[in-house]
């Protein structure tokens, strides 16, 4: 009997999304060439607060969260490298009453979808269980104790590692200028070290799609709205913060400890709209 000959798989993009999609299908036996315009991590994956949250609005989307927070939970496990997903639980504050109302029918759909341990809390279980969280001005808060954070760097080396182990190929400083087309199909994408073969293009450059993907691929623009995000750290030597779950306001501020074993170090951020610089309410104005 001949054997089937697996498709080609061209990732783009070298962070946690290329990694994990290149590990993918490299268990299952595909051929794969990941290509990096700049360094494995260097984009978004590297440069981001690393929430990892199920407390969204949608059916698919809370459903895709969970099956992703599960992914990462045994991960360690499965490709016995250090800790990488740390549940320390997601804690969003709330001062005005409305927005605690909209938040209370997302924890329906959270509920429906199989997310029971969201829950509702009023000010005084709020800082009961939080006693460093003031309660002035404070409507209410939800709370996902199996939401948290990631460390990425570990996600894509790891996964990156096992999948050249596996027979795929990473190509750093690898940027895609164009494609090779047969008909309505790219058949190759163009970079300066040689043309790279491919039957299938996975693009996993996330959030740079709109500005380095869509015109050298060709092909429809994708609704992406980059969100600035300010990250700053800080020194809190002599602050116990090593049960710290992951904070956020309605304002869109938020901080955690930078790591879990730099506990004396706190990571806090900031989103705006890109555009016109508006600060974001972290529910209503993020669309899931």
């Amino acid at each position: 009997m001949r054997e089937v000959r697996k498709p080609h798989v061209a990732v783009i993009g070298g962070g946690v999304t290329g990694a994990i999609t290149a590990l993918t299908l490299a268990e299952d036996g595909y051929p794969v060439v990941v290509l990096e315009k700049a360094a494995v991590g260097n984009g978004a994956s590297s440069r981001s607060a690393a929430a990892i949250r199920q407390q969204f609005s949608t059916p698919v989307t809370v459903r895709g969260m969970r099956f992703a927070t599960e992914y990462y939970r045994k991960f360690a496990a499965c490709y016995d490298c250090e800790s990488m997903h740390f549940q320390r639980g997601y804690l969003v504050l709330y001062r005005d009453a409305d927005a605690l109302d909209k938040a209370r029918t997302r924890q329906k759909i959270q509920h429906d979808c199989g997310l029971t341990e969201a829950v509702i809390l009023t000010p005084e279980q709020t800082v009961r269980q939080f006693p460093y969280v003031q309660a002035a001005e404070l409507a209410g808060a939800t709370w996902c104790p199996t939401d948290g954070f990631l460390t990425p760097d570990v996600i894509y080396q790891t996964a990156f590692t096992r999948a050249r182990v596996l027979g795929a190929q990473m190509r750093q400083n690898t940027p895609v200028t164009g494609v090779v087309r047969s008909g309505n199909c790219i058949t190759a994408l163009m970079t300066p070290h040689g043309n790279v073969a491919a039957d299938i293009v996975i693009n996993a450059t996330g959030i740079w799609t709109p500005r380095n993907v869509v015109e050298v691929l060709q092909c429809s623009q994708i609704p992406i709205t980059p969100m600035k995000v300010y990250l700053y750290f800080r020194d809190m030597r002599g602050v116990e913060m090593s049960d710290w779950p992951f904070i956020v306001t309605q304002s869109g501020a938020y901080c955690r400890t930078e790591r879990p074993h730099q506990s004396e170090r706190l990571l806090m951020g900031w989103i705006t709209n890109r555009s016109s610089q508006k600060t974001l309410l972290f529910e209503d104005d993020f669309q899931d």
